[in-house]
């Protein structure tokens, strides 16, 4: 089991924004362009064991 509070609002979302359903609705939902930030160099350390 798992809790995901936001799980009706991510669907909802999911369904206005999905490329197949926007070509089949009639309301065009406009999601704004957003640009990723990249991670500060060793933010996070990776090690690998043998």
């Amino acid at each position: 089991q798992f809790w995901w509070p936001t799980l009706n609002n991510d669907v909802a979302w999911y369904l206005k924004t999905c490329h197949q359903c926007q070509l089949r609705s009639l309301e065009k939902v406009i999601i704004p362009p957003t640009v990723a930030s990249p991670t500060p160099l060793f933010r996070k350390a990776y090690t690998d064991l043998m």
